[in-house]
């Protein structure tokens, strides 16, 4: 009796198993994707761009990257680091159009601070890729001085709380205001 409930048992497993595995093949046979409508490249990694700037710029200061005259990516440095918050990734060009949308393999990246040229990277891989950038000793001056002013005009604003004018004396008039801000 009991050898007879164990075989009993073991074939309704085995049916049901069957059974199953039946459901899922026909299940997945139904899924027809059309691959022809499918077209295009996927990018699963795209390009990231991360690293620090030498010597130190305010926060703020605006770093560019430029395939020809197309930007492919800005950002603000925040502690002379671009890239790490937020972070930076490449627009990439579609391969599928004439036109030049961002980067493709081979391009040569130009970088700008404050739009002043700096340089170029020639290599970046999908993932990560850490550039550090020195800014040439012949740009230091020119690159120091404009985002200083660039960071002047972000930072200064004027709240001035003034007095009445002064009466009109000789064509003259006057008042007397401070910088409430």
């Amino acid at each position: 009796m009991k050898s007879n409930n164990y075989l009993k048992k073991a074939r309704g497993f085995f049916l049901t198993l069957v059974f199953a595995v039946v459901v899922l093949i026909v299940a997945v046979n139904t899924v027809k994707l059309p691959y022809h409508n499918i077209a295009g490249k996927a990018f699963y990694n795209p390009i990231q761009a991360y690293g620090t700037v030498e010597p130190a710029l305010p926060d703020g200061t605006e770093i560019s990257f430029k395939v020809g005259d197309v930007e492919i990516a800005s950002t603000a440095l925040k502690n002379s680091m671009y890239g790490y918050d937020p972070k930076l990734f490449f627009k990439i060009d579609d391969n599928s159009t004439p036109e030049k949308e961002g980067y493709r393999e081979g391009d040569v990246v130009k970088f700008y601070i404050e739009d002043i040229e700096i340089g170029e990277f020639s290599y970046f891989t999908s993932g990560m890729n850490k550039k550090d950038i020195n800014i040439p000793t012949s740009k230091r001056v020119e690159v120091s001085v404009k985002a200083a002013k660039a960071d002047i005009e972000r930072t200064c604003r004027a709240v001035w709380q003034c007095e009445e004018w002064s009466e009109c004396l000789n064509n003259i008039q006057t008042r007397n205001c401070i910088d409430a801000f």
